[in-house]
């Protein structure tokens, strides 16, 4: 589990300020920034709560938020709060480094501890499309983003 929390943690900041930065340089200069993120944020952590307790069971609806999980919260709210007044080129190169690293620390990561003990608690049934469809999205959405912010910014 040691060396599955530091990959865990990783990945984790990365996905977190690669998709707030992302957020933040595809908003207009006027757009309340800072409130959209937040409002992510908590959308992002809401709905993956929820998701944990419906596959799962209500008690085990923060089974997500390991230390690995933590972590990767806090260093990523380090790093945005670091890049925030950055020049918009500086966000977008640093948006795009995080996803690509996230990528290869998602490749490159030992296996997932909690995965197993996850499994065994499982009862597949009507959330198994659900299930489907977010994996499909979680590997999709990189993708994308790298493509965003390839995209000339609008002025």
């Amino acid at each position: 589990i040691g060396q599955y929390w530091l990959s865990e943690t990783v990945i984790t900041a990365c996905g977190l300020t690669g998709a707030l930065l992302t957020l933040s340089c595809v908003l207009r200069d006027s757009a309340p920034k800072v409130l959209l993120m937040l409002a992510l944020l908590a959308v992002a952590v809401t709905l993956k709560t929820l998701a944990s307790a419906l596959l799962f069971a209500p008690e085990n609806a923060f089974a997500w938020l390991t230390p690995g999980a933590e972590g990767g919260l806090l260093v990523g709210v380090i790093l945005l709060t670091a890049l925030a007044l950055a020049p918009l080129r500086a966000q977008r190169l640093a948006a795009a480094l995080m996803l690509i690293v996230g990528l290869i620390a998602v490749n490159a990561a030992p296996s997932n501890p909690y995965f197993i003990a996850t499994l065994q608690t499982w009862v597949q049934g009507k959330f198994l499309n659900f299930n489907g469809a977010a994996q499909f999205l979680s590997l999709l959405w990189p993708f994308a983003t790298l493509w965003l912010l390839a995209v000339p910014a609008r002025t």
